[in-house]
């Protein structure tokens, strides 16, 4: 105890310097020196993991499996628009189609007319003869039938 007792009342010698209007403050770690070492890992060799390879398989397992999921989720939604646009396109072609039926039917009509027929007989020459044209009386179909079993 007495060192102790001693040591306590031995003066510490302090310096103080003066300090000059023109000197700078020192900064804080300024007296730490940093030393800078290449570190050449060209030789170090990484340890293989046994569970990182099955973390990677099963990672890629269930990102497959996510992707099917999805891709199932969602091809109904295409198949259904792609039959949209299929019934849109028969839609058109049945317009189209029956535009050129009634346009069919118009010119079978133009063309079996009598006035077309006439004039069609005229240009072949292919008047019938007068004894072997029958007219049918205006009565009805039954006088037509009955005259064809004589």
């Amino acid at each position: 105890m007495a060192n102790g007792a001693e040591d306590a009342q031995v003066p510490v010698k302090t310096e103080r310097r003066e300090a000059s209007a023109y000197q700078v403050r020192s900064l804080p770690n300024e007296d730490v020196c940093l030393w800078i070492k290449s570190i050449d890992n060209a030789r170090v060799a990484r340890h293989a993991d046994p569970r990182l390879r099955t973390a990677a398989w099963r990672f890629i397992g269930i990102a497959s499996a996510m992707v099917v999921m999805v891709i199932g989720l969602l091809l109904p939604t295409a198949y259904k628009l792609l039959a949209g646009y299929h019934v849109g396109q028969l839609e058109k072609e049945y317009r189209t189609l029956m535009d050129e039926r009634r346009q069919l039917e118009l010119d079978a009509a133009v063309l079996r007319s009598p006035e077309n027929l006439e004039r069609v007989a005229k240009a072949l020459e292919m008047k019938p003869a007068p004894a072997k044209v029958h007219y049918l009386a205006v009565e009805g179909a039954a006088l037509a039938m009955n005259q064809s079993k004589r």
